[in-house]
Formats: C-alpha cells, structure tokens, sequence
C-alpha cells in the first residue's frame, strides 16, 4: 500500500487489499461498519496524505463516516435491483395464473357450454320427374321440376313487343297478337320453369320452336310466348342473330321465308333507309317458317 494512502483502506471481504484509484469497490474498515466510500472522497483523501485528517482515522475509537465520505453500497444496490427483478417476474406470472384461472372458470365455460341455438332450416322439396317416351306423331316429353328449382335467366334479350301490322297473307296472320320473347338457356332453366315465368305452356314453347331439343340445352337460345297458352295458327320460328347489315329481302332468301311473314314479325329489328328494308347488326330476329305449321 503507497505510503501516503489510508491504512484502513481495503476491499470489503479483504482488509489488506484495495484498488491503488479511486473506485466504488474500496471501503473503509476503520469506520464502525465496513462502508463504501464516495470516489471524490478517496481522491482528495483517502489516496492522499490528506487522510491523517479524515476524524474517522483520528478517532480512538471505531465511528462512523462523514456524511459526504459515504458512498451508494453497489453491492447492496445489485442485491436490490436483483431481488427487485424477480418480484417483478414473480407478479407477472401470478397475474397470467389469475387471468387463465378466470377464462377457465368463468369465460370458457359460458363458450363450450352455452346453450345450442335452433336453426331455421328450410323445407326441401324433393324434384318430380315425369318422362314420357315421344312418338313421331305427338313428339312431348315432359321434364317437370318444382318452381323454386329452377333458376331462369334474368338477363333475356327482348325481341319485340309492339303489335305486328297488318298482313297480305291471311292464312299467316297470327290468331292472336303475340309477345314473342327471345331467351338464352341458363344453367337450371327447364321447360316447366320457363313456362311458369312467361305465364305460358311447355308444349306452347315446343311448337313455337323450330327443331328444339328437349331436354333444354345450356346456352340455346329459344322463342318464348309471353302470357300466351296456345300457338296454334302461329308459325315455328328460329332465333337467329343477325351479324351485320342485312336487307330484309337477303334474310328470306338466305333462310327460304316469306319477306312479308319475316316483316309482320319482326317490325322492331327493322329500318328503312332510301326505301330498303334493312336489319341493322347485331341483332336478334325471328326467322318464321313459310308456312304455319301450327295450323289447326
């Protein structure tokens, strides 16, 4: 130990040993309790010849400190923070323990156990099938299905629903002054169905239709009468999309009909220009046959 150092100057577990500068590990063993000294202090006294006049060093007996020489006690404040450390983790882990004490006992209870709420279920109407094996003579099969089965196109392309004018070819003149409508076959459309939401007959829509399958095909596009129960005196028709300008006189050429009969039913698809009937495309228009066939 330097000569001008306090003798009683030393490591707390070991007297005869202190760090040679200033540092919060050198303690005073002269004082009634060994005590950490403040490190200002041990500059300006105790690693100094001032130390003969610390009153701890002058004292007979063992005192304490002065107020300013005394020093945090690291060790004792590790021990805090360490002790203060696991209170803290020990608080934490009785809070969880009480929140998942709660849920079980309380909450997941109420859940897994809560009382079963009835569910509506809607009453399910088992289809009807009814097949009959066509003949030449009376070619009418009959696939029948419950109403609310059946889901019918919405988006239906509209023909025509003016009154047809007169015409020069009496025996051609429809018995009744027909709303032909135009349909594009969606998924779950069926003859019953369709016949239903035109307020008209399956067999109606099978003798309006030139060369239709039955069972209806997904995306064929059929000639429905709207609120019409009986064609009869009525021509078979077959839709068919006109592409592009086309006179009226070239569609009953290209499809061997009556120009008269194609106009009587289609005057909403038709314009006249420099005194040409034309069809102007694309558009949908009847082709009828030259001849009623749905003549009584």
């Amino acid at each position: 130990m330097p000569a001008h150092s306090c003798p009683f100057l030393g490591l707390p577990v070991d007297r005869s040993s202190y760090l040679a500068y200033a540092s919060p590990a050198n303690a005073c063993h002269r004082a009634r309790r060994i005590t950490h000294i403040e490190v200002e202090y041990q500059q300006a006294v105790c690693l100094a010849g001032a130390h003969a006049q610390c009153p701890v060093f002058r004292s007979e007996g063992r005192e304490k400190l002065p107020k300013e020489a005394v020093a945090p006690d690291f060790l004792r404040r590790r021990a805090v923070r360490y002790w203060a450390q696991r209170i803290l983790i020990l608080l934490a882990v009785v809070l969880i323990a009480a929140a998942g004490v709660y849920l079980y006992q309380v909450q997941l209870p109420a859940f897994v156990f809560a009382a079963a709420q009835p569910t509506q279920v809607p009453a399910y109407n088992i289809p009807r099938y009814e097949n009959a094996q066509p003949t030449l003579e009376n070619y009418a099969p009959r696939i029948l299905l419950a109403p609310n089965l059946s889901t019918p196109d919405e988006d239906s392309i509209l023909i025509w629903q003016e009154t047809p004018g007169s015409s020069e070819t009496p025996q051609a003149k429809p018995a009744a002054y027909p709303n032909l409508q135009v349909v594009r076959v969606a998924y779950g459309d069926n003859l019953y169905a369709l016949a239903e939401k035109f307020n008209t007959s399956e067999q109606a829509i099978i003798d309006l239709n030139d060369s239709m399958r039955v069972p209806l095909w997904v995306d064929e596009v059929i000639v429905i009468p709207v609120d019409l129960q009986d064609v009869n005196g009525l021509p078979k028709f077959k839709p068919v999309e006109i592409q592009q300008r086309t006179s009226v006189e070239q569609i009953a050429q290209s499809f061997g009909c009556s120009a008269e009969l194609f106009k009587l039913y289609n005057p909403g698809s038709i314009v006249i220009e420099d005194g040409i009937d034309l069809v102007p495309g694309p558009t949908w228009v009847l082709i009828p046959r030259v001849e009623p066939a749905n003549q009584p």
